[in-house]
């Protein structure tokens, strides 16, 4: 599945990403978040205005409707601070049902009441949500209210160079020792690219309803 969401990774690229979508923007993505912008910002209400907060939901709502327009089907991003949870649905027609936000492992009561407002827009149709990190906090909530939850990509190239830390050989009294010789079960430690492959998990009830991207022509 491939699942690329902004969780404030995407708001840096706010230039070249307009100048793809307006020029002709070609993707093999078939779903994709809106990108987020200053999230941690809009996380401190007192160091964030109510007009730069407008600015911010403005330009992410912007791109989510070209996004559109490009056939692509668009996650509404809920992360932001309490102040602005009324006016990030600017825009966002009633019984839209899909969302993902940011998950924060020291803030799973965010992610809580996040999927509340999804709820509420959807008017009662089923919600397909995504979490997008937060750690194993996050993801037990997303397994018991039947959520998708998305590892960050970073978290996962850490895990793996640690992977790859534990086989390297050391150095013993002016001997190299393979660890993986001394421990063979080591071998047995994922790839980069499976961990990769494995970093949606769908808890929800629609486990087909974000498939693998197909080619576009």
């Amino acid at each position: 599945m491939a699942l690329p969401f902004g969780g404030g990774v995407v708001g840096t690229l706010l230039g070249g990403l307009t100048e793809g979508l307006c020029g002709g923007m070609s993707t093999l993505a078939a779903w994709m978040g809106e990108p987020s912008w200053a999230v941690m910002s809009l996380r401190h209400p007192a160091a964030a205005p109510i007009a730069f907060g407008m600015q911010q939901i403005y330009k992410k709502r912007w791109i989510g409707r070209a996004m559109q327009m490009k056939g692509i089907r668009v996650f509404v991003d809920l992360c932001c601070s309490p102040k602005f949870y009324k006016l990030n649905l600017l825009g966002v027609p009633r019984g839209y049902q899909s969302f993902c936000t940011r998950g924060y492992s020291h803030q799973v009561e965010h992610l809580a009441f996040e999927l509340e407002i999804a709820r509420m827009v959807s008017d009662g149709r089923d919600v397909l949500f995504v979490c997008y990190g937060g750690g194993q906090p996050c993801k037990d909530f997303c397994r018991e209210n039947g959520l998708i939850y998305v590892t960050p990509v970073v978290e996962v190239k850490h895990r793996s160079q640690r992977y790859d830390k534990m086989k390297e050989a050391v150095a013993f009294f002016g001997q190299e020792i393979s660890m993986t010789a001394l421990n063979p079960k080591l071998n047995d430690l994922p790839l980069l690219e499976e961990m990769m492959s494995e970093r949606v998990e769908d808890f929800s009830e629609h486990s087909n309803a974000v498939k693998p991207n197909k080619e576009r022509k």
